[in-house]
């Protein structure tokens, strides 16, 4: 781990137990880098609409590799530039709770057609999979083991 860094990344994990932290990229303290973005009008909302559509996802119940659930959401094929962010394929669309009335979603079209504006949302992609989301450390410091860390 990092000297001082005593962070648990998200807790309990039900992850297999493994040095190997090249698995880590599927974890959600790393698979996702955000993105906000402020849709301040129909274009921008239209913007993005012409770039992803509505596609089935399976995601996972917990975030410790639980049963899966499907779920329509708005994703893109192709890589595209936002309001100054390069976005990679098969990002989605995240709306917090305060635009989303009250709850937080990964976002389908219908979520967004009842969004208004101005109202800010966040794009994750895979753009980088090596930083831990939580404590901000790379991901070769990160292990999965009985032991969470330890000092010298």
């Amino acid at each position: 781990g990092v000297k001082d860094c005593h962070s648990n990344c998200h807790a309990p994990c039900k992850m297999e137990k493994t040095m190997d932290n090249e698995k880590f990229k599927s974890c959600v303290a790393f698979q996702y880098t955000s993105k906000r973005v402020t849709l301040r009008s129909a274009q921008d909302r239209d913007f993005l609409l012409k770039r992803m559509k509505d596609t089935a996802c399976w995601f996972l119940v917990d975030e410790d590799g639980g049963d899966s659930a499907p779920d329509v959401v708005l994703s893109n094929e192709r890589p595209f530039r936002f309001q100054n962010h390069q976005i990679m394929e098969w990002a989605f669309v995240w709306i917090c709770e305060s635009a989303a009335a009250g709850q937080s979603v990964w976002a389908a079209k219908s979520d967004l057609m009842n969004l208004r504006f101005p109202a800010e949302v966040t794009l994750c992609d895979h753009s980088d999979q090596d930083t831990c989301k939580e404590c901000g450390h790379h991901r070769k410091y990160h292990f999965h083991d009985d032991k969470i860390w330890c000092e010298e």
